[in-house]
């Protein structure tokens, strides 16, 4: 696991020990941490039901200014920054 740099509207917020599987259609991050940086439910918000071994839960989808990766992982996929990222 590696550590990304996240930015939101103009702000950023380092995140350590996070997993970014490159062959998912999507990616989860922890609501409570990126309320910090103005990641929060708004009314036009698009939801989802996911599923997994814990059961169901509704999430809301969000785009992403960027997702940086550190040196630890960029290096594996050839880069470490991708922009625009749906999450």
């Amino acid at each position: 696991m590696g550590h990304v740099t996240v930015a939101f509207r103009g702000r950023s917020l380092h995140l350590q020990n996070v997993l970014l599987d490159t062959g998912s259609a999507g990616t989860v991050f922890s609501a409570d941490r990126l309320a910090g940086i103005g990641v929060e439910p708004e009314p036009l918000d698009v939801t989802h039901l996911i599923r997994g071994i814990g059961g169901t839960e509704f999430v809301y989808s969000k785009t992403l200014e960027s997702i940086t990766m550190d040196n630890d992982v960029g290096w594996f996929f050839g880069r470490n920054r991708a922009d625009g990222l749906r999450i």
